[in-house]
Formats: C-alpha cells, structure tokens, sequence
C-alpha cells in the first residue's frame, strides 16, 4: 500500500495523509504531525514560485533534457542562469523553472521526498481546460499552460476551450494520483536526495559471525597441519624402528633398535670420515696435480687411508699432500722410496 504525506504550502489545506491513493485525514500547519519514515514526503510550493513552461523534448535522455530546457527558459526568465533550477517532467513535454535559494529552503524546512509544482496536482488535458481549488486558489491546467488563476489573463490563454471544474472528491482523486506517481520532481541534479545507509542489526550480528568463523579457521588450518605432521612424523618413525629391528635382529629390543643400527652402519663407514669420504678427497688431490699416480691404498677400520703416491719428483708430491690438507684431510708423509728412478711416499690420510 502507497502512504504518502503531502504537504501543501497554500493557506487553508496544509498537510494531508494519502494511503493507497484515498484521502484519509487531512489538517492546518498547526498541527502538521511528526515526519513519518514509512510515507513518502511530496511538498507543492505555492503556485507562483515554480514556473511552468510546454516543451517538446520526449526523446531526449533527462539529463539532456534537463540541459536543453535549461538553455530554452533561461534567456526568458527573470532569475539569473546561475541561480535557476529546471527540471522536466517523466514525459519531457513539461519543464519547471525555480529559484535555487528557494529549493533549497523547501528542503531545509521539511526535507520532502518529492518536490511537486502544485499545477500538477491537476490531470493533463489533451483538449480543453481543467480547473480546481486549492485552498482559496484556483489552478487551472490546459495542454498548454499550467499554474494559478488570473481573472484577465487566463481567459485570454485558454480562449473559448471547454472548462472541466473539478469537485472537492474529483480534486481530491486527483491529487491522490498525482502525489502517489508524481509527474515532475525538483528534488533533482544537485538537490537530489541522498540515500541514508542503515544498518540491519540482524546482518551485522550475521557478518560478525562469519568473520569470527573465518578467524577460528584461519587459526585452525596450522593447528591441524601441525598435528597431521606430528601424527605423520610418528608413523615414520614407528616404521623405521620396525625396519632396524629387522635389519639388526630381533634380539635387539625396539626402542634400541635404531641405535644399533646406526652403530652398525658406523662399523661398516670405518673411523674418520669413512673410506668413500676419505677416498673420494685423496682422488680429488691427486687428479688435480701432474705427473702424480696412487699406485697402492689401504684403509682400516680406525679410519687410516694408506695411500702410496708416485711422481716425478719430491715436490710434486708435497703438492698432493698440499692439496689434500686444503681439502680437510690430515696427511702423515712417510720416508722417500725411490723405484725405477721416481720417488714413491706413502701417505697416511684421515679424514675429520
């Protein structure tokens, strides 16, 4: 059901309650009741401070037709350009002229919804001339002209065009029609009403519980990674307790089981670094200094590598024992041993 307010400036009728297009109660400025939310707010400023004037600009888009209309009354009106509002109405054939300062005052005296001209309140005519009161002024409407009564004018616009006199109960239908689907706003550009954000109580407690939600889950995803690692990181080692269990013996106890098998595997590396560590390094120096060849290696289990090392000359040989230290090794030189005219060393190397 549509429930309007309309507040009308003229003298005698100043406010009157609509619900679904019927008059319901109406009242003076004195007892103009409080602003009610759930009805929509239409003031009619008196008559002679809106002008209307016929257009022909239907198929323009409105702010087009608001620019154009702009430029057609201007130059005819008497307020300044910078001070003029014009709007045009829904259909474009009518345009309203008005005072800015005086908008603007309407909507700080009642902040209404919808700014109506009060000639509108009357319906369009295709062909002769309508007329009512409003209060103790008279409005008359015609194709061609919309606004008050003047006894010397009016009769001269509207010529020998049939007169329709609306009745209290007709006018009154068709000031509910027009309140309820206004033909015009002036409530437009830059006085257009701006729309208040209010906020559902029931959808901000549901937005805190969503963003509470995705809190409590963004805490939990580590939480749980963390136990899955934990729980993953148990089952592993479980199993590579049953694995050295089987590969050291079943008389070896579980819990001791990876322990001996590391021993184990110590035993089979040798001391030091290991052999294949340790080998590896003497490798490594030897290829890497010319004229020097390992003709003999050994290595026990204390983690000694044996290596005999032939070459040209001595100094070639304290080049591999050079580089060998460089490599992390403690080399040991034994005495010379010259064969077939080269010196031989034997070299005893351990790895860190």
């Amino acid at each position: 059901m549509r429930r309007v307010e309309l507040i009308l400036s003229e003298p005698h009728l100043a406010w009157v309650h609509l619900d679904d297009g019927e008059v319901v109660v109406r009242g003076d400025a004195d007892t103009l009741p409080e602003r009610d939310t759930e009805r929509v707010r239409v003031f009619v400023p008196a008559v002679d401070d809106v002008i209307l004037s016929p257009v022909d600009l239907a198929e323009l888009p409105p702010a087009q037709a608001r620019a154009a209309a702009r430029l057609a009354i201007g130059d005819e009106s008497l307020i300044p350009s910078g001070d003029l509002h014009v709007v045009c109405s829904e259909d474009g054939l009518t345009a309203a002229s008005v005072s800015r300062m005086a908008v603007a005052q309407w909507i700080a005296d009642c902040d209404p919804d919808i700014i109506l001209p009060a000639a509108l309140l009357l319906p369009r005519t295709d062909e002769g001339v309508c007329t009512a009161h409003l209060g103790a002024l008279k409005l008359v409407r015609s194709p061609l002209f919309a606004g008050g009564w003047d006894d010397v004018i009016t009769p001269l616009m509207i010529g020998d065009q049939p007169i329709q006199a609306l009745t209290a109960a007709e006018f009154d239908a068709a000031m509910a029609a027009a309140a309820t689907g206004p033909e015009m706003n002036l409530r437009q550009g830059e006085f257009e009403r701006r729309t208040r954000l209010t906020l559902d109580g029931a959808l901000v407690r549901k937005t805190c519980w969503l963003v509470g939600a995705l809190i409590v889950i963004t805490l939990l995803i580590p939480l749980i990674a963390m136990i899955r690692l934990n729980t993953q990181s148990d089952t592993l080692e479980a199993t590579a307790r049953t694995a050295a269990q089987t590969a050291v013996g079943a008389n070896v106890p579980e819990d001791q089981a990876l322990a001996a098998l590391d021993a184990r595997l110590a035993a089979l590396r040798g001391g030091g670094a290991g052999f294949a560590n340790t080998s590896a390094a003497v490798n490594l120096a030897v290829q890497a200094t010319p004229n020097v060849e390992l003709t003999m290696i050994t290595f026990t289990p204390d983690g000694v590598f044996r290596a005999s090392v032939r070459a040209t000359k001595p100094e070639e040989i304290d080049a591999v024992a050079a580089r060998m230290r460089a490599l992390g090794l403690e080399v040991e030189s034994g005495s010379l041993n010259p064969a077939q005219g080269q010196p031989i060393v034997e070299l005893k190397v351990r790895g860190r």
